[in-house]
Parts: structure tokens; sequence; C-alpha cells
């Protein structure tokens, strides 16, 4: 029974992880998925510039 219990959670992971991946293809090629990585509201350069810089300088340094 707990070699069974074991079998029966390695399936779920593998296809757990299996079916993230191929929706993490599809979210960065923009196929077959509700809602792509070019999606979204499309807001000005000035904030994102100075969002990126902060973000790099918090992790990066």
């Amino acid at each position: 029974m707990t070699k069974g219990l074991a079998f029966l959670y390695g399936v779920v992971a593998y296809l757990t992880f299996l079916l993230a991946f191929l929706y993490a293809i599809g979210f960065t090629g923009n196929v077959l998925v509700p809602k792509g990585i070019d999606d979204g509201a499309v807001g000005s350069v000035g904030p994102a510039i100075l969002i990126n810089v902060l973000l790099l300088g918090l992790f990066a340094i």
C-alpha cells in the first residue's frame, strides 16, 4: 500500500510539473493560453525604468 501511494504521488507530482511547464511555454509564446506575456496594461517608460533601476539596486548590488 505504501509503495502504491508513493508511486501515485510521484505520478501526480510529475503531471503537475508537466502541466505547469507546458503552460509556461504557452504563456511566453502566446499560444493556447487565455492570457499571454504580452497582454495587460501598458504603462509609461519613466516609472518602469525607475522601478527597474531600484530593483536592480536592491537585488544586484
